[in-house]
């Protein structure tokens, strides 16, 4: 069987332009709050906590209540809690710093070289999970691969023009990863015209010879 490796080396350590990482339950982060206080704050700044994503997506922030955090960036929960605590303090000054990390997976489908599923990390991108996978096969077409995203019942599909990424540079289709993502690879529109070529002359098999051959197609049903 021929297969094609993608050589990720050549290419520069680069994620898409705005793709962050989101949490999940189980994640956990630490606060850390500075800034005048404006109004009563049991504690007063400076202080931090670190906090725990529970299995429905929240925290408990003892005087802010219950905050829904899942799918959120480290970047975006700043921002709520500075939201947040603008009525307690005059100029808060929050940071965020991420202190444990559940594990993730996503699923690696259709024509590469290991299908199934595959732990990732916060950065990792797409053309990261299918060189993890061994790489795409001879016949895969890069340049149509599908990310299929937030689950079968309500599915957002991504496209992904691997083929940009590799020879054009265009790494802003190199989209990063979330757990739970299924990324299918399709095949190229040559091979699958081979396929039926090969079911017409079994004894024609285009790929396997590795031969380009031209076929008038109306002289098949003459």
């Amino acid at each position: 069987m021929f297969r094609r490796i993608t050589l990720l080396f050549i290419l520069p350590c680069t994620v898409a332009a705005g793709e962050q990482f989101t949490l999940a339950p189980g994640d956990r982060f630490e606060v850390s709050v500075y800034g005048e206080v404006a109004s009563e704050l049991n504690p007063t700044p400076p202080f931090s906590r670190v906090y725990q994503v529970d299995p429905d997506g929240n925290i408990q922030v003892h005087f802010l209540g219950s905050i829904c955090v899942e799918g959120k960036s480290l970047d975006e929960v700043r921002q709520l809690f500075n939201d947040l605590l603008s009525s307690y303090l005059v100029t808060p000054d929050v940071i965020v710093n991420l202190r444990f990390l559940v594990p993730r997976y996503v699923y690696v489908l259709g024509y590469v070289v290991g299908q199934g599923r595959l732990p990732v990390g916060i950065r990792d991108t797409v053309l990261d999970c299918i060189a993890r996978s061994g790489g795409e096969l001879y016949d895969a077409r890069l340049d149509a691969v599908k990310v299929i995203r937030g689950g079968l019942s309500n599915p957002e599909i991504i496209n992904v023009d691997l083929y940009a990424v590799i020879h054009e540079g265009d790494f802003s289709q190199n989209i990063t990863v979330q757990t739970g993502d299924i990324i299918y690879v399709p095949k190229t529109a040559l091979y699958e015209w081979n396929e039926i070529l090969s079911r017409i002359f079994p004894s024609l098999s285009l790929v396997e010879r590795g031969l380009e051959v031209m076929i008038d197609y109306e002289t098949v049903y003459e």
